[in-house]
């Protein structure tokens, strides 16, 4: 039902009630100074946008590789009723505990992966924002299955007529460690089972591969199960083989030299992979393609020496996964 009104009296009375409303929302989480900036009322003052009392963790994926990546990782602000006529400096220093008390699971960055070119930072005048703060880190040497964090707080800003605000003036960064296999892909290729005719392939897929250390990567099935699986059809239905869904094992020149199992070699219902070498089985950095033949094993479906399913799959990378 659409009701229409005609009545200017009554569309003043109903615009009223709106703004009536509107100015008895409240935000508690700033009434109670949760978020946003404190301690600065009637100054200028500089602060880290990207810091915040509710969410003092921003988490940053980043490529597994022998050399330096040079990361630009937040700005410091300026805040007052005008840009700033003058160029501001801050200075930040390195707080770990910062990380400790925050997620005490991280392990810190070692000082042996990372750089910093420089702890101070500038808003040119005219402007809000500083230059990005830079981080220079090497993860090859980094555990994929860690989180490692580094903490930040401002320290000085000059001029004095400026002044650190008392909230969002200290930040946590934290990085997950990702292989350059790790991402989603769409998956092409065929599979047989010799044990039943009635279950195929389910193709094109998306499937993900998740970085479990240096050079292996879990196989996930986002979509249909949303687990470590391998979705097949069974007839015009979907299904997938229970405890079973593939590690890709690689060496430094983006060859796959093993496949196993990620629920056990064997699992408890006996399934367990292998690497068929027939397969291209590599990994193209160029066309970001993988071309890998594997098998499953379950002797008791299929005797030994013979596997119950072979698959031969084409891996195009799509894009990052969440």
């Amino acid at each position: 039902m659409i009701i229409k009104i005609d009545n200017l009296f009554t569309k003043i009375l109903l615009f009223s009630g709106i703004l009536s409303m509107a100015s008895c929302l409240k935000d508690d989480a700033v009434d109670n100074k949760e978020i946003g900036v404190t301690g600065t009322e009637g100054q200028a003052w500089v602060s880290i946008p990207k810091a915040s009392k509710t969410k003092t963790i921003n988490v940053f994926g980043i490529e597994s590789v022998d050399r330096i990546q040079k990361l630009s990782l937040f700005e410091v602000a300026y805040d007052y009723v005008n840009a700033t006529d003058a160029d501001i400096t801050v200075t930040l220093a390195v707080d770990n505990s910062l990380v400790t008390n925050a997620d005490p699971n991280a392990v810190i960055l070692p000082t042996s992966v990372y750089t910093i070119p420089s702890l101070t930072l500038k808003i040119p005048a005219g402007k809000r924002l500083s230059e990005s703060f830079v981080l220079n880190v090497n993860t090859f040497t980094l555990d994929p299955t860690e989180v490692y964090g580094i903490g930040l707080k401002l320290v000085s800003v000059s001029p004095a007529s400026a002044r650190i605000a008392s909230t969002l003036n200290s930040i946590v960064l934290e990085f997950t460690v990702k292989n350059r296999w790790d991402g989603e892909y769409e998956v092409t290729g065929t599979m047989v089972d010799a044990g039943s005719a009635a279950l195929t392939g389910y193709f094109p897929m998306t499937y993900w591969l998740i970085t479990s250390g240096a050079l292996t990567a879990d196989g996930y099935d986002p979509v249909i199960w949303e687990d470590y699986f391998v979705p097949i059809r069974s007839g015009t239905s979907v299904s997938g083989y229970g405890s079973f869904a593939p590690v890709f094992y690689f060496d430094n020149n983006n060859n796959i030299i093993d496949v196993k199992n990620i629920y056990g070699q064997p699992a408890g219902n006996g399934r367990y992979a292998q690497l068929d070498p027939t397969g291209v089985n590599k990994y193209d950095p160029v066309t970001k393609t993988i071309k890998v033949k594997f098998f499953m094993f379950q002797p008791s479906v299929v005797p030994l020496p013979d596997p119950r399913v072979r698959f031969d799959w084409t891996m195009v990378y799509k894009k990052p996964r969440p």
